[in-house]
């Protein structure tokens, strides 16, 4: 069976999920990762993270390119990588092809076809300037899955659902960013503007449902994860023990759902990005439409992905 082609887009290097997604890419036996970017602030520290990461999970190989560090006409707000003295740890490149990330996807999907699924697991800076900056490459994807967005809150969805062409709301949209989304808002409103054969997003709203308290992870995951792991997991519980509370698996729930389809469930429709309001730049809002261009996750199932992460250890 072929294995399927990944690129993948992360800002490793504060909590612990998307070192979490990169090790289950590495480990998942129908995944072949070729290639990796790095996002924000503290570009090359994050992609030494990567390099940390991959090189624990026995593939040293992967390319590794650091992305953009600002944001698209605003100030960029994660300007530095917390885990950064865990590489004093670990193996890792120390140099990597400067100022080449988007070229490199550029060239990989053109070369690519129809092949690769795209994934992103941070803000979309890198993305929004590369579907600009080629406006057809969205259609040589096969696909784009994306952790980002927040479209409901809890179990209240807080989109609008179209009715004999009129749109009315099913609950009140509330005000609540989500990380990913709204630290690019600009670079967010630039993706969710292409069309491509096949979009999921997977909001905060449903990653945050995906958690194990420190407890729980001791007497579970950290017995079966790689160390490296289990020392990045530990060290987000040191750096920030209030929301640490909970660790959330926001970047692997995403990501798995690429083979797994019995994690998330999902609706067709049309995300919108606000950019007008200072305040609220970045917002995500979600519009059901059967031929819409996006598919929003509405409902996951934790036991699942937990069964599923932990499978390829």
């Amino acid at each position: 069976m072929a294995k399927q082609k990944i690129l993948l887009d992360t800002d490793i290097g504060q909590d612990m999920d998307d070192a979490c997604a990169i090790a289950y890419l590495c480990a998942h036996p129908e995944s072949d990762l070729i290639g990796v970017t790095t996002v924000t602030g503290d570009a090359v520290p994050r992609a030494k993270l990567v390099s940390a990461v991959c090189n624990s999970m026995g593939k040293p190989d992967i390319p590794i390119y650091p992305g953009l560090e600002t944001c698209i006409l605003k100030k960029q707000h994660q300007s530095f990588c917390p885990q950064t003295h865990l590489l004093d740890h670990w193996e890792h490149k120390e140099e990597f092809p400067m100022n080449q990330a988007l070229h490199f996807l550029q060239q990989t999907i053109r070369e690519n076809p129809g092949e690769i699924i795209l994934a992103t697991i941070g803000p979309l800076s890198n993305i929004g300037v590369l579907f600009q900056m080629d406006p057809e490459l969205p259609s040589l994807l096969k696909g784009m899955y994306m952790m980002g967005g927040k479209y409901s809150q809890y179990k209240l969805r807080t989109w609008t659902k179209k009715v004999n062409d009129n749109s009315y709301s099913i609950a009140t949209k509330g005000c609540n960013l989500d990380w990913n989304g709204s630290i690019d808002g600009y670079a967010t409103a630039m993706v969710m503007g292409h069309t491509l054969p096949l979009f999921r997003a997977v909001g905060e709203d449903i990653t945050q449902q995906v958690y194990l308290t420190p407890e729980q992870f001791k007497d579970t995951l950290a017995k079966k994860m790689p160390p490296i792991l289990v020392e990045m997991s530990k060290a987000w519980i040191d750096y920030d023990p209030l929301e640490a509370k909970k660790l959330c698996y926001h970047d692997p729930v995403a990501i798995a759902t690429i083979f797994n389809e019995n994690i998330c469930k999902f609706q067709r429709g049309n995300i919108t990005v606000e950019t007008t309001s200072r305040d609220l730049l970045g917002y995500t809002f979600f519009e059901e439409d059967e031929n819409g261009r996006h598919e929003v996750a509405y409902e996951v199932n934790p036991d699942a992905f937990f069964e599923e992460f932990a499978s390829v250890f």
